[in-house]
């Protein structure tokens, strides 16, 4: 019995060791793991956005773009499965309304002259401008990991330089329970605090991203979090090839959470 019983310890030890080199331990999963990556990467495009302060030249009508303020290509630094279709780049003008101000993505060619204001965008497309549409020119390398930073960039791209009322644009995506834990600390500094009844029911979540091939499509499923709506699931159906566009969106309310702050 005691040799039985010391080739089962070696087996585990054994098992222990390969999943410890595979950057495993013991209770950790594969969904656990590609968890905690994609909370990484979007905490890192979070972090990309934290500290930039509004240009003062922003705080205007038509409001002219120059060429030292955030450059969002910076993004795909962290979104490493994503690129700009060869031949062009990510770019912005900045939408100034007084009550409120943020920034309008969009793509161009990388030879094209940048537009300065936001009429000059909107003279060259004949229309009111999608907020969406540069995602058309957004490549995805086809991996889950992809599709799922492709939402990410929909979701928090434009959540930078936010003025008063766009502020309410504060939707974050969470991923793993370090996340959701971190969240509650935060409201900290707004001297808010989640009601126990709301922090318990998010404790009972299921977090994990979800990325699921279809035959021309991809569903991503994400729960994402606001100060003025709560949590939400939120599901993304996008076209598997190229041209990637979000061909459906649902979000439902799961906790119902308003902090009651109003700008």
């Amino acid at each position: 019995m005691s040799n039985a019983v010391g080739r089962i310890a070696a087996t585990l030890g054994l098992l222990c060791f390969c999943l410890a080199g595979a950057g495993c331990s013991l209770g950790c999963t594969r969904e656990d793991e590609s968890a905690a990556l994609r909370q990484k990467t979007v905490d890192a495009v979070a972090a990309l956005q934290q500290d930039l302060e509004l240009p003062k030249h922003f705080m205007t009508e038509e409001a002219p773009r120059t060429s030292e303020e955030f450059d969002p290509n910076r993004y795909f630094s962290v979104l490493d499965h994503l690129s700009m279709e060869p031949g062009y780049v990510l770019d912005y003008v900045y939408l100034y309304q007084g009550m409120g101000g943020l920034p309008i993505l969009y793509a161009r060619q990388a030879d094209q002259p940048a537009y300065r204001t936001y009429s000059d965008y909107v003279k060259a497309v004949g229309s009111e401008p999608s907020r969406s549409g540069y995602l058309e020119h957004v490549q995805v390398d086809g991996t889950a990991e992809g599709f799922f930073q492709f939402v990410a960039l929909y979701i928090q791209g434009g959540q930078f330089y936010l003025f008063w009322h766009a502020g309410y644009n504060d939707v974050a995506i969470l991923c793993d329970r370090g996340a959701l834990e971190a969240l509650f600390t935060s409201f900290d500094a707004w001297d808010l605090k989640l009601p126990d009844d709301v922090k318990k029911a998010a404790r009972e979540l299921e977090l994990d991203p979800l990325v699921e091939f279809q035959d021309d499509t991809v569903l991503v499923q994400v729960v994402t979090f606001s100060k003025w709506v709560g949590f939400n699931r939120e599901a993304y159906t996008i076209s598997r090839s190229f041209p990637h566009k979000v061909l459906d969106q649902k979000v439902e309310i799961v906790i119902p959470y308003d902090c009651g702050i109003r700008f």
